[in-house]
């Protein structure tokens, strides 16, 4: 979901840090295209969060504004708290994934793929003798697993195959794991510990050496 986000806050609303990014989309010929950034340095991204500058720009370049714009436009109808509960709760199932992973014609969908199939092209012409793409489940994804929940990014992964890119899918070894020893063996502030590195590793090295 980051790879449409040029504005962090938009996409992560409990952020601390208000930073842009350049991004790539699909453009009018199919394939990428940079959206690039207009600021110079962070006092003229200050002035021009400040001002309200940046909602022009972001209102043509960040999927996140441009999914519900009146959130960002102090809108009138805003003065309506039902409507503001409405749009809170609209924004936060927004950011579940498995919706993107299932939509195959989404813009998240659409330019990961891209990304990814671009990445994958772009290696081997450069001399890579393999490329491999990683997919790192998340600890929600073990959670969602281990309660009975289907692999919703399976279909992404079978996408990639068909246009030739070689993946990984580490969700095996780390449920296998997140059963075994639980979650907080494995993950340290929302990132994999050195335990779970260590077992990600392995799984790498199985694939590329078995």
């Amino acid at each position: 979901l980051r790879s449409v986000s040029v504005y962090r806050p938009a996409y992560y609303h409990e952020t601390n840090s208000a930073v842009v990014k350049p991004r790539c989309r699909i453009g009018e010929d199919g394939g990428l295209e940079w959206v690039r950034l207009t600021e110079r340095d962070a006092t003229e991204l200050k002035r021009e969060v400040e001002t309200g500058a940046i909602l022009e720009r972001l209102l043509r370049t960040d999927y996140w504004v441009r999914r519900l714009p009146r959130a960002y436009e102090r809108s009138a109808l805003y003065w309506s708290s039902t409507m503001r509960m409405l749009d809170s709760v609209r924004e936060n199932s927004g950011r579940d994934p498995c919706g993107y992973y299932l939509d195959a014609q989404s813009e998240p969908y659409r330019v990961s793929r891209a990304i990814l199939k671009r990445f994958h092209e772009d290696a081997l012409r450069n001399g890579a003798g393999r490329v491999v793409v990683l997919f790192f489940p998340d600890e929600a994804a073990l959670y969602a697993l281990s309660a009975g929940q289907a692999r919703c990014w399976s279909g992404f992964l079978r996408d990639l195959s068909g246009e030739g890119v070689e993946s990984l899918d580490l969700t095996d070894v780390l449920l296998e794991a997140f059963r075994a020893i639980g979650p907080r063996a494995l993950f340290a502030d929302n990132h994999y510990s050195a335990r779970g590195n260590a077992i990600v590793a392995e799984a790498i090295r199985r694939r590329l050496f078995p």
